[in-house]
């Protein structure tokens, strides 16, 4: 069976993970305006930088 990673879910993760960094980092609000127009391969680069486990995605 042909396991996806759930985009949306992680799109929603680190849009929260942005979201409280603005709070310490006022220049966060560019990384979540880019999580928020990014494509899936995108956001497995973006999740990778910032040490999210895709694996936690995988449907």
């Amino acid at each position: 069976m042909y396991k996806e990673i759930e985009y949306e879910r992680l799109r929603s993760d680190l849009m929260d993970y942005y979201g409280t960094a603005m709070c310490y980092n006022p220049m966060a609000a560019i990384e979540l305006n880019n999580v928020e127009n990014a494509s899936n391969s995108k956001l497995e680069q973006i999740a990778l930088q910032n040490s999210f486990d895709l694996n936690n995605y995988i449907e």
